[in-house]
């Protein structure tokens, strides 16, 4: 045999095998782009492509249905610029493209043709040329409109029942001082301070409405409490004493089973517990007293001194600082100290 015909075997079979290469990566690239149509086509999302100055050039049916217009001809005619409803948004958006190439979770109001509002997230990045410029962004929008409308009615029914939840606590703390009339107003006292040095503390803003509510009725178990007891003007026996130190238990007794946001029960329990455990009722030591507790039981000390009570006279702001100053650390917690007595001595604070 000819090695000229081996060669030309050789590279008639070459050949073959080549085409059968371009045939296997052709069909494998029109199965890539079928799946690619699939997706652009029959995506819930909004897929879209324009220019950096808002010229629309590709829009998939999501995106049509979005804006609510009819077709690709339709839409191509507009400029996105004009969609939102906010022009302070297209900027904020663009500018973030340009810097960082990309733009994650961007919530815009855009506008459908007849010009209603929707709430969308964008997804977007940008695509450069070789000098490094813009020629187009690409990106995807889902519209969040049903769950920000959800998200809205939500956040009205808490503010609702969180209101609610504020008058019954008005109530349960006038009924309290009712029984009482020399320490009428005592709880409110109690909770504006307690929010003021939970304020003063840094902490989160979330907790001044808990650590408010909290001071609100922190003396509930009173109501157990004989009023004979509450308004004697003169010292109590050791019994009468043990009888009033019960309110905390009773009050904790009568929370435990009330569905609050927070554990009202368990502070208004320990607003008498003390950090060297000499406290009630459950003689509880430092880190085991909640922090919301901490603080009611400083603003409830400073409170009771600074007001008549029937078996003696107020005793003044400078005794009641020397109080918590001087037990700092030991009964009380020192930072809790430290930010009450800052806003009665430094920043004016008048109960």
């Amino acid at each position: 045999m000819s090695p000229f015909n081996g060669l030309q075997r050789r590279k008639t079979g070459n050949a073959a095998s080549l085409r059968r290469t371009e045939k296997a990566m052709e069909s494998v690239l029109r199965e890539s782009e079928a799946r690619y149509r699939n997706l652009f086509e029959n995506s819930l999302e909004g897929i879209y492509q324009t220019t950096p100055e808002g010229d629309l050039l590709t829009a998939n049916p999501a995106c049509l249905r979005m804006f609510g217009f009819a077709d690709a001809m339709e839409i191509a005619a507009i400029n996105v610029r004009d969609q939102y409803a906010n022009p302070e948004d297209r900027r904020a958006w663009l500018e973030i493209l340009e810097r960082e190439g990309e733009i994650r979770n961007f919530e815009i109001i855009l506008r459908k043709k007849d010009g209603s509002p929707f709430v969308a997230l964008d997804n977007a990045r940008v695509l450069r040329g070789p000098d490094g410029t813009i020629h187009t962004i690409e990106g995807i929008l889902t519209d969040i409109t049903d769950l920000k409308t959800a998200e809205g009615e939500l956040r009205r029914s808490l503010e609702k029942v969180h209101n609610t939840l504020k008058s019954t606590i008005g109530v349960i703390s006038a009924l309290i001082e009712a029984r009482d009339p020399y320490t009428a107003g005592h709880q409110k006292r109690v909770a504006d301070l307690s929010v003021a040095i939970a304020r003063d503390m840094g902490l989160a803003d979330e907790l001044f409405g808990e650590i408010g509510m909290a001071a609100s009725i922190h003396d509930l178990g009173k109501i157990a409490v004989p009023v004979e007891l509450l308004s004697k003007p003169t010292k109590l026996t050791d019994i009468e004493f043990q009888m009033i130190k019960m309110h905390s238990q009773v009050g904790y007794e009568i929370l435990k089973d009330i569905d609050f946001p927070w554990p009202i029960d368990k502070i208004a329990l320990q607003h008498h517990e003390r950090l060297d455990g000499s406290g009630y009722p459950q003689g509880l030591m430092d880190g085991d007293i909640l922090l919301e507790s901490r603080i009611i039981a400083v603003a409830d000390v400073v409170e009771a001194m600074l007001s008549h009570r029937p078996y003696r006279a107020a005793q003044g702001l400078e005794a009641a600082m020397d109080e918590i100053s001087r037990n700092s650390g030991r009964l009380y917690d020192p930072e809790v100290v430290t930010s009450c007595v800052r806003l009665f001595m430094e920043k004016g604070f008048v109960l």
